[in-house]
């Protein structure tokens, strides 16, 4: 019974040293205590260009140069007078109108793009009040192409509403005799 006691309080003394040892010590200075939330940073932002903000504003409609249709949901992008990054930009509508509202005055470039069609660039300057451009056309730009072939092959087998077709003739292993002999078989 004795040996048993002191094995128990051997053990149980170990047990809280060892708790003593693995415990967790306290955080170094200046890092929060454990469960505790890290302070929120706020998330990176893009740096994109301001748009100058006045009361300007540019409108104009993008037709196609052969039909003369309008050109739908164009991409216009106004650039400053020197350089290529967008200061802003809008999409046409269904009939090919656009508007850039809110501008500064001052001197810009638009640009007007659309899949199939080359791109234009036109120098506008903005005072208070409204700038149409008109009507802009935009040339497509065709590209022929040269001659396609479009070959296939059968699959070795092929499913069928009504039956399941074996093509020997696609199938490598069927060569030769062996070949002939399949074919005699199924009478293919």
């Amino acid at each position: 019974m004795n040996k048993l006691l002191l094995t128990s309080l051997s053990l149980a003394s170990l047990l809280t040293g060892a708790e003593t040892a693995l415990g967790q010590t306290a955080p170094p200075a200046g890092t929060p205590p454990a469960g505790a939330r890290p302070a929120a940073t706020p998330a990176p932002r893009l740096a994109l260009p301001e748009t100058p903000k006045g009361a300007g504003r540019v409108t104009g409609t993008v037709l196609d140069a052969a039909t003369k249709k309008p050109v739908q949901f164009a991409t216009v992008a106004l650039l400053p007078a020197t350089g290529e990054t967008p200061i802003d930009g809008t999409a046409c509508d269904e009939r090919g109108r656009f508007a850039l509202k809110g501008l500064a005055p001052g001197a810009y470039r638009v640009q007007i793009s659309f899949l199939g069609y080359g791109n234009r660039t036109e120098n506008v300057t903005v005072s208070d009040g409204t700038t149409d451009l008109g009507s802009i056309s935009l040339t497509a730009t065709t590209q022929k192409l040269g001659e396609v072939t479009v070959t296939g092959e059968r699959d070795v087998i092929e499913t069928k509403p009504d039956r399941i077709v074996y093509n020997a003739e696609k199938d490598i292993t069927n060569t030769g005799v062996r070949r002939r002999m399949y074919c005699a078989k199924c009478r293919c």
